[in-house]
């Protein structure tokens, strides 16, 4: 059970349900209800709603990020990500078309380009890099999209040729690697000052963590730190596959989610059974803390501090230390 001390909440405008609502679920029994239950209910309305729209043949609209991996929280727009066999298809203008560009904007994050991420498979350009951009190398991003539509045989090939595709990339690719272990500590560092890019994500003496998205303060608290690394190390770990799998066997048996990720690893063992679980914990319970402080910000819609519990933080923080080492 998570404890909190009651008197940390006394100065936070937000109602005892609410508290309640975060703090009676263990941090394993949350992430289930989240990645069981509240997340697929999300994508299966949102695959209602792509079902309208003609697609031609070798375009497969899927959801990145934290929708991917069945984690997100409502704050969060979904990400939807354009699969496609040739360029010439334009999946990512049929999208816009179907739902007015402006209108596209309102539903569904387009991230820092406002555009679609688009990934031509006739095209050279890896798919590790987000939007095309060598500099944003997020391989995660293809590697962990969930499907979406069309749910059909071709559909599904076009997915998992996608994975077969990024993993590839992943085990050869000098440069995607190094980029990867350049994320990780640059997240690793952000453990240890609380600070990313200079912007306070959490305050270890004060027990708080920072949320906003409002510039030039934007903060996402404990993602970027602590689960944005245990992410990446799992990215970096799944290289280590290749040495006993086979790509497409991978692709077609690696779950998109974190924990399910970490299970897998630790049955292929790449990692320990131990390592996993304690890992697993300690992602949930920041996912847990992370997914309150947004809910907090959704409520309020100003930058927003929230306590955490120290003790319990030492210890999760120490697990991910630990796992995060090269």
């Amino acid at each position: 059970m998570v404890t909190q001390e009651k008197n940390l909440w006394d100065n936070l405008d937000i109602s005892e349900d609410l508290v309640h609502s975060f703090n009676n679920l263990n941090p394993t029994e949350y992430y289930g209800l989240v990645t069981d239950a509240v997340n697929p209910n999300n994508l299966e309305a949102i695959s209602r709603q792509l079902e309208l729209i003609d697609l031609p043949d070798g375009v497969l609209v899927s959801v990145a990020g934290s929708d991917g991996k069945l984690e997100q929280h409502a704050q969060s727009k979904t990400e939807l990500i354009v699969i496609q066999e040739e360029s010439s298809l334009n999946g990512d203008v049929i999208l816009q078309d179907f739902f007015g560009s402006e209108h596209y904007l309102e539903l569904f994050d387009t991230g820092p380009c406002g555009v679609i991420d688009t990934k031509s498979l006739d095209q050279n350009v890896p798919l590790s890099y987000a939007f095309g951009d060598a500099n944003t190398a997020y391989p995660d991003r293809t590697l962990n999209m969930f499907p979406l539509h069309p749910l059909t045989e071709s559909g599904l090939d076009l997915y998992l040729r996608t994975r077969e595709r990024t993993l590839e990339e992943m085990s050869r690719d000098k440069s995607i690697k190094g980029k990867l272990k350049d994320q990780l500590r640059s997240y690793k560092r952000s453990m240890k000052t609380g600070e990313f890019r200079h912007i306070p994500i959490f305050d270890y003496s004060r027990h708080v963590q920072y949320y906003s998205e409002m510039w030039p303060a934007y903060s996402t608290g404990f993602k970027t730190a602590f689960l944005r690394a245990v992410q990446r190390k799992l990215d970096l770990l799944t290289i280590n596959l290749g040495s006993t799998k086979d790509w497409n066997e991978v692709a077609r048996e690696m779950p998109t989610t974190t924990l399910g990720r970490l299970e897998y690893l630790a049955e292929a063992n790449v990692i320990t059974r131990n390592s996993a679980v304690l890992t697993a914990e300690a992602y949930a319970w920041f996912l847990q803390q992370y997914h309150y402080i947004q809910e907090v910000y959704k409520i309020n819609q100003e930058p927003t501090e929230l306590p955490f519990d120290p003790v319990l933080f030492e210890r999760y923080s120490q697990s991910i230390e630990h796992f995060s080492n090269f």
